[in-house]
């Protein structure tokens, strides 16, 4: 039997179910297509200061890397397969209550004072 006497002796209905059915898997195999090619956003940088935060995208930018600033505007997204590029140009953390040239020399001094 032939595909055209085989479709022919559908009726109208079932012509209508059997199309519909054909787009039905082809949406849900182009669906499980793109869930499991998708590439998930993960957080890169979180509370940088405005400051830190600009230049970091600015970086982000500069090198073509993808980025989502989230609801909260101090929170960056990169997608899992460009981390490592990302984490590569992430600005490295502020020292902790540390001003400046001054302030180390103060400690150094305060610490030569203790240790006579």
């Amino acid at each position: 039997m032939a595909w055209s006497d085989y479709w022919n002796a559908l009726t109208s209905r079932q012509r209508i179910g059997f199309a519909a059915g054909g787009v039905i898997i082809v949406a849900a195999t182009a669906g499980v297509v793109f869930w499991w090619l998708h590439d998930p956003y993960v957080t890169l940088a979180a509370g940088l200061s405005t400051e830190r935060f600009n230049e970091f995208t600015q970086e982000l930018d500069r090198a073509k890397v993808n980025y989502r600033i989230a609801d909260s505007a101090d929170t960056i997204a990169v997608p899992r397969s460009q981390l490592g590029a990302a984490r590569a140009l992430e600005p490295a953390p502020e020292p902790a209550g540390l001003a400046g040239g001054e302030e180390i020399e103060q400690r150094a001094s305060e610490l030569r004072s203790v240790e006579s």
